[in-house]
């Protein structure tokens, strides 16, 4: 199976970084701006892993990732944030299934581990089912 991560975050550098990074560790990154569109993506393609970050606008982390859990219950979830205060991650991780929370900035080595346990995390569920 094919290492693939989708990015989503409205601040292309922060999109930027991740890619780099994400590359570095042979991943193949698909990265969007705009939350609308990665959906649409995901109507179309498998992505084991989504990085998502918390306040976007069109549709905010939360919505984003409840959408994820409908089109593909199976992907492994981590949403990003620099601002968000704990209720709202309290309400995000139970709503949207999210399986990691992390703050920007992030560290890139326990990120790229949390990808890696989300790849295994996928091949399980599918396994499953």
């Amino acid at each position: 199976m094919i290492k693939t991560a989708m990015i989503l975050d409205d601040e292309a550098p922060v999109v930027s970084s991740l890619r780099r990074l994400l590359k570095r560790h042979d991943w193949h990154v698909v990265t969007y701006t705009d939350p609308v569109e990665a959906v649409n993506h995901l109507r179309h393609s498998f992505v084991p892993v989504v990085i998502t970050d918390f306040s976007m606008p069109r549709l905010n982390g939360t919505q984003f990732l409840q959408l994820v859990e409908k089109i593909q219950p199976a992907t492994y979830k981590i949403m990003l944030s620099a601002h968000a205060e704990r209720n709202d991650i309290v309400k995000t991780l139970s709503s949207a299934g999210i399986h990691r929370f992390m703050s920007k900035p992030w560290n890139n080595d326990v990120l790229v581990q949390e990808l890696d346990a989300g790849l295994e995390y996928f091949r399980l569920q599918l396994k499953a089912e």
